[in-house]
Formats: C-alpha cells, sequence, structure tokens
C-alpha cells in the first residue's frame, strides 16, 4: 500500500510531506493536482488511519542507546580499526547522506538513526569517535564485526578484503562501555562539564535501548564451513549468551529494551554466493533454506529468552522487534514496497557472480583478475530496488520499511508496546535528505 506508493516519489516530491498536514488540513487534498503532492496525501492518510502521526511533539524517551554489529554501526569499528574499515567513509557508502561516507555499511541510514528520529532526537553518536561526537541523546556502542560470542578462531575473518573483519567488541563489551559512560558522564556533569553535550545522568535508565546482535557469529561458522550441525548446536549457546547480556542491562538500570531478531541472511548475496546448492536448497524465492533455518531457529529462542525476561522482571519493558518476518515480507511482494524482484537478491555494490558479490572485492575495494587486471566495484543507479547495499548489509529502503513498522506497532511483540502511551512517533525526518549538516 503506501510504502509501494513512496518508491516512486522524487526527493522533491517528498519534501511536500513536511507540509502536507498542514495543507490538508485546509484542503482535504481535494486541490492537490500534481502526483508527488497527490502521494504524499495518500501517505499521510494512511499514516492517519493508523492512528500514528507524521508529526508528533516532544520526545518519546529521553534518549538511544545502541548495541550490536555493523548493522548499527555507526563508527566505533573505524575509530578502533581504520586500517580494515575506511573505506566506509568514501563513496560508494553513505551516498544518501549529504557528504556522503557516514562510517556506515549501508547508501544511507541505518535502523539506529531511524530510531532516534522516530522518537523525537537525532542520531547518536558512535562511542568512540573522538570528533562530532554528539553525546547529549545518548550513544552508539555497536561496532562491525562483533559478535556475542568470543570463542572463535583468532583467525576466523582475518582477512581485511573479506565483507567485514571481526572486532573483539562483544555484546557485553559493549555494555560494559555503557557502565563505565554512566560512571564517566556522572563524574563530568557533576565537576561542571559537559552540561551541553552530554546526556543527563537520570536519563540514562528510562531511554530506549536498543539491541541488534549474532549475524556475524553466523557469518563466521559459515564463512568458516562449520556443518549445518554444528552450527544449529551453536544457536542455543549464543541465545544464552544475549538473554544473560540483556538481563545484566536490565539489572544495571535500562528500563526499556528493544531487541531486534535477526533478518533472513540466506536471502543475501553473501550466503547465496559463499553457499552455492542446487535447486532443492533454496526456497521459491530464492533464499537458502538451511540458513534460513538456522537463523528462525536463533529467532524463536530468542523471542522465548525476551518474554521469560519480561515475565521475570514485569516492572521492565522487554519488546522484540521481528526483523526477520518485516524483511521476508519484503521478498516475497517486492513490488509492494517499491523494490524490483529482478534485482532484489542482487547486491547494489559488488562485482562479479550471479548476485553481483564477490567476497575478494567487496564494495569499494577493486578485483584483480589472474592477468593482474583491476575490475572496480560497481554500483547500481537506484539502491532503493535492492534488499541489500553490498550483499550483507541490508539496503536503506528495507532498513526504514522495517522501522516504518515497528513503530507503527507491527512486527513487535507486545504489540504497541515499544512506545510510552502518551507518545507518537516522528517520522518526518524518514524521507529527509539532510543538505546542511552531516551524519554524527
Amino acid at each position: 500500500m503506501f510504502l509501494g506508493s513512496y518508491a516512486t516519489m522524487t526527493r522533491r516530491n517528498l519534501l511536500s510531506l513536511f507540509l502536507i498536514p498542514r495543507i490538508m488540513k485546509r484542503t482535504r487534498c481535494k486541490n492537490m493536482c500534481s502526483r508527488g503532492v497527490l502521494i504524499g496525501c495518500f501517505l499521510v492518510f494512511e499514516f492517519m488511519q493508523s492512528g500514528v502521526s507524521l508529526v508528533a511533539g516532544g520526545q518519546c524517551f529521553p534518549g538511544l542507546f545502541i548495541f550490536g554489529d555493523s548493522m548499527v554501526d555507526v563508527g566505533n569499528a573505524i575509530a578502533a580499526f581504520p586500517d580494515r574499515f575506511s573505506r566506509i567513509e568514501q563513496d560508494p557508502f553513505g551516498v544518501e547522506w549529504p557528504q556522503h561516507g557516514a562510517d556506515r555499511f549501508s547508501d544511507g541510514k541505518l535502523f539506529g538513526d531511524f530510531s532516534a528520529w522516530a522518537i523525537g532526537h537525532s542520531p547518536s553518536s558512535a562511542y568512540l569517535r573522538s570528533v562530532q561526537t554528539l553525546l547529549y541523546s545518548g550513544a552508539n556502542f555497536a561496532a562491525a564485526g562483533s559478535t556475542v560470542l568470543d570463542e572463535y578462531p583468532s583467525h576466523a575473518l582475518s582477512d581485511a578484503n573479506f565483507i567485514l573483519t571481526r572486532t573483539p567488541f562483544t555484546l557485553e563489551t559493549q555494555i560494559q562501555w555503557w557502565q563505565r559512560f554512566k560512571v564517566r558522564v556522572k563524574f563530568s556533569l557533576n565537576s561542571g562539564e559537559g552540561t551541553t553535550t552530554l546526556i543527563p545522568s537520570a536519563s540514562f535508565n528510562r531511554s530506549l535501548h536498543l539491541v541488534l546482535m549474532g549475524a556475524t557469529d553466523y557469518l563466521l561458522q559459515y564463512s568458516a564451513s562449520y556443518s549445518h550441525h554444528k552450527i544449529l548446536a551453536s544457536v542455543r549457546v549464543i541465545v544464552n549468551r544475549i538473554a544473560a547480556n540483556l538481563e545484566a542491562l536490565y539489572k544495571d538500570g535500562a528500563q526499556t529494551i528493544l531487541v531486534m531478531n535477526l533478518p533472513p541472511l540466506g536471502c543475501t548475496p553473501a550466503f547465496l554466493s559463499m553457499i552455492p546448492g542446487q535447486s532443492s536448497d533454496y526456497d521459491s524465492f530464492g533464499c537458502l533454506t538451511k540458513v534460513n533455518t538456522a537463523i528462525l531457529r536463533h529467532n524463536q529462542l530468542l523471542f522465548r529468552a525476551v518474554s521469560r525476561l519480561q515475565k521475570k522482571y514485569s516492572a521492565s519493558k522487554f519488546v522484540y522487534a521481528d526483523f526477520y518476518q518485516a524483511t521476508y515480507e519484503i521478498v516475497k511482494d517486492p513490488h509492494h514496497y517499491g523494490l524490483d524482484k529482478s534485482t532484489l537478491l542482487i547486491a547494489c555494490c559488488g562485482v562479479g557472480g550471479a548476485y553481483n558479490f564477490n567476497s575478494n572485492a567487496t564494495c569499494g575495494r577493486t578485483l584483480l583478475d589472474d592477468k593482474g587486471a583491476a575490475h572496480n566495484v560497481t554500483t547500481c543507479k537506484d539502491p532503493s530496488k535492492h534488499l541489500t547495499w553490498d550483499g550483507y548489509h541490508f539496503s536503506q529502503s528495507v532498513t526504514r520499511i522495517a522501522a516504518l513498522s515497528f513503530f507503527q506497532g507491527k512486527h513487535v511483540y507486545p504489540s504497541m508496546a515499544l512506545l510510552p502511551n502518551n507518545c507518537q512517533a516522528n517520522f518526518t525526518m524518514f524521507w529527509a535528505y539532510n543538505t546542511t549538516s552531516s551524519p554524527h
């Protein structure tokens, strides 16, 4: 419905969205003749019908703290390992940001960016960054290449040319950063410093805490050719470790924790290229059944773990977000959401093969063939038509669709439990092309 419609709009037409509520009130759309404004009008109508306002005042939470891997990292990995991750601050990464390279594995915005806007804030800064660090509305502790478990061989994903290299910043480490950050902020504020740049100490526990972690654990295992049986056996261990860290986060004061499950990795070019199979190994949409079976098992156990934590700590709010289902709905009906079926499973930025993906020459790199000839990685004309940006990380359009569904109460459990009762999500920045300031 409306998600399929907005994909046809130009950026100029999208700007009309911000004026439409006021115009609608005066004209009820009867005088809007341009195609762009009409589509925007229908968009507003859809949101009104859903009970969610495009323009909402105030802030739903005093801040946002993010924990995870490359799917939500905005600069921690490159701050710690600039030699490994320097390409993500250069073109073609971040083409949807005004200065392009935004230290994100994406063509544009990540789920954390959309989450911050939805609850009334600017995107959170990376915890390890030393410049342009704005921490008055929270912090982002996620780091590309991070895992839940740390019991992997030291050489795992050590190839700098691979889609991403492993980093030592486990979920447990990131929560320890959060704990330490609380102490340092309190110390600074008590000393009269950071009053305009740091989030108030009283806001830590009342903020939204977003956790998206585990994908790198499975990428590590599949890339190391672990057997399917061994990978399935690891699922419970991974989920139990996540649950233990979620409990530690709650015990240290976090009141609202949004736990995202894993998306269908078996539909990504990285996995489709890494694990060639027979026709019987794929579902009717072209995704690898075995990979998605492992991910679904992970998600099933994660849902149970989150439900147990909610029951155990009734004063808390543990919210489970079904990233898998939100993404798989796009796979099943891409046209409905404005994506192109013919390019859906092809990486936007990549080179070679049926899926435009080569693990030796991922986005931002150059491939040298057997004769020493260089082949530059190419970028598609319209990333919004593709499921993934670089073959592993999802495109901005897919991330935005998932964020919209979550903050409208869809694919979240308990339903409509994500936002406080007196708050409505603010979607006005979801389509914005920020030309005045860079991400941080």
